[in-house]
């Protein structure tokens, strides 16, 4: 038997399986949204909300800012004179919601609702009022969490990461899909456009991106998806480790290189400083890498080609910008750059820190590094992705048993 027969047996029949998986999964994320959709309730102040579905739900990013970034109280049966919160993000704590937290967030909406009662009986000043809406939309954020804990964090589903606008749930019995859950209007959007993404992206950077099986195509509440493992965890997986290190073997030999002892917490602090500084753009750095690449091109034809073409016809030459060309040049830059900052001290000034790093870099293949980002780093610079960043990589095992680098959210891709 072939080995293409062999892997198209195994592919056909692993398809069959995910098919009962995404019954399964199917089965149990609308139980759970019809049961919240029929039973949560939310209290705020003296009104009581009824959400009638899902789709109500609406929460942003300045709205958990308040519970975020102050403190937690020191005696939870006082209320403290200035700001006050938990200090974190409830929606992240939803992955490990133990007994401290739900206890946390208890006592922060019943101090919060007895704050409510003092500020009201109060004479009514701009402050005041800024503290009650503060403290209003506090009460609603925490009452979300503990809703979303109470319905998606039950029986087989299990919330393995959260963020303001969206969930990710688990089936402990399904192994390769989550489901995300959006928990707002931004995520709803975010899932259509993840969805869409995912279907119109080119063949040719398919494998890019995990696979998306099933949606809500009516609202889009949820949508599964092949699970990812983000990158810093799977570097603490053995199988995805080997994996990785074998298919980015010049990368490790570069760190190696560079005195970075193999198997060690300094050569994976290494691989993750070097993944950080190759993948992560800021917007203003992708223009820029665009702009000077197209310069650099245009300007050598134009003293040629266009200049004779231009006396000739009048005209100007269009010329074709080599998009490769400005990928490889931006991987060599940023990969100097790096180095220059590792080896910048108080002895080296950063201008002979990056001749060192040119020095250093010469009897590097720079090329065999590049490559083993296959179409990953191409993508991103061609594609003007700012989203880069390690957060939102991750591994996806493919149809053939390899761990690929995959962006995890192309919602803002």
């Amino acid at each position: 038997m072939s080995i293409l027969l062999k892997r198209y047996i195994r592919s056909v029949l692993k398809e069959g399986s995910y098919l009962e998986d995404i019954n399964l999964l199917k089965k149990d994320i609308e139980q759970a949204i019809h049961e919240f959709s029929n039973n949560a309730r939310l209290s705020s102040d003296q009104d009581i909300q009824d959400i009638k579905t899902i789709e109500n739900l609406q929460i942003g990013k300045n709205s958990l800012g308040y519970i975020r970034d102050n403190p937690a109280p020191k005696d939870w049966n006082k209320i403290p004179t200035g700001d006050y919160g938990l200090g974190y993000n409830p929606f992240a704590k939803l992955r490990n919601f133990d007994v401290t937290v739900r206890t946390q967030i208890n006592s922060l909406i019943f101090l919060y609702k007895r704050h409510l009662k003092e500020i009201s009986s109060k004479v009514s000043t701009s402050v005041r009022r800024k503290k009650r809406d503060n403290i209003k939309i506090g009460i609603k954020v925490l009452e979300y969490v503990m809703l979303v804990d109470k319905y998606f964090n039950k029986g087989n589903l299990k919330v393995i990461g959260a963020g303001v606008n969206r969930v990710v749930v688990k089936n402990k019995m399904v192994k390769d899909i989550v489901i995300k859950i959006a928990l707002s209007k931004k995520g709803r959007e975010d899932n259509r456009s993840e969805i869409s993404f995912n279907q119109n992206v080119s063949s040719k950077y398919k494998n890019l991106f995990p696979k998306v099986y099933e949606s809500d195509s009516k609202n889009y509440t949820w949508f599964m998806i092949h699970q990812v493992i983000p990158f810093e965890d799977g570097l603490e997986v053995p199988e995805i480790l080997f994996s990785f290190k074998n298919k980015f073997r010049e990368s490790f030999k570069f760190m190696n290189s560079l005195g970075l002892t193999p198997g060690s917490k300094e050569e994976k602090d290494g691989i993750i400083s070097y993944f950080v500084n190759q993948l992560y753009f800021e917007k203003k750095e992708l223009d820029l890498i665009h702009q000077t690449g197209v310069d650099k091109q245009k300007t050598m034809f134009k003293q040629i080609k266009n200049y004779i073409v231009s006396l000739i016809t009048g005209k100007d030459l269009d010329v074709n910008v080599d998009a490769y060309k400005i990928v490889d040049d931006s991987f060599n830059e940023k990969l100097t750059d790096m180095l220059s900052s590792w080896i910048v001290s108080n002895t080296v000034s950063e201008k002979q820190a990056k001749i060192k790093a040119e020095n250093i870099l010469k009897h590097v293949d720079i090329n065999k590094l590049r490559e083993e980002f296959g179409s990953l780093y191409e993508f991103i610079i061609n594609n003007g992705i700012t989203d880069g960043h390690l957060s939102n990589i991750g591994f996806s095992k493919n149809n053939r048993g390899v761990w690929d680098l995959v962006i995890l959210d192309a919602a803002g891709v």
